[in-house]
């Protein structure tokens, strides 16, 4: 077993669109996560692993409008508010071996000594739970604004990794 705490900041993703009113609005998303890891087999060079994340996503929205088929608009706020964020990860590792030096009674001799840095590669899903957008603007009664539920990704990463053990 491992474990790793991660931030993240998503790029912002502009929103566009909508089942019969057009929403247009930007989205950025930080993401707060506590991670599990199980390598399969740690002492073996290549090692297979699956983990599980917990946390929390920031979502912030910008104000906006809505077009309607008819024709008309409507302006709304943005906001910010915290979700419930996971994620599931496997992969696949592999340790970069280093030569090292050792020394016998009478020779020196090259050993291979296991690395603590690995290569990485695998898959993310990651769920970021409901982002909202504020009221509409100058309208007489309070009008939710649009609404983004069930934000998920399907992450491919690839990248180094250094044990600190």
């Amino acid at each position: 077993m491992r474990g790793d705490l991660t931030y993240e900041w998503l790029a912002s993703t502009n929103v566009h669109g909508g089942g019969g009113p057009v929403a247009d609005f930007e989205l950025d998303t930080q993401v707060l996560l506590a991670n599990l890891y199980y390598d399969f087999h740690p002492a073996a060079r290549f090692t297979p692993y699956v983990g599980i994340g917990v946390g929390a996503a920031f979502h912030s929205t910008s104000s906006g409008t809505v077009t309607y088929t008819c024709g008309g608009t409507c302006n709304f706020d943005g906001e910010s508010k915290w979700t419930p964020a996971a994620a599931l990860m496997a992969g696949l590792s592999c340790r970069f071996d280093r030569q090292a030096p050792v020394s016998t009674k009478d020779t020196p001799v090259a050993a291979t000594v296991p690395g603590r840095l690995y290569f990485d590669i695998g898959y993310r899903f990651l769920y970021l739970g409901d982002a909202s957008t504020g009221h509409a603007v100058g309208v007489a009664a309070p009008t939710p604004g649009p609404r983004l539920e069930d934000i998920t990704a399907h992450e491919f990463r690839i990248g180094l990794r250094y044990d600190l053990r």
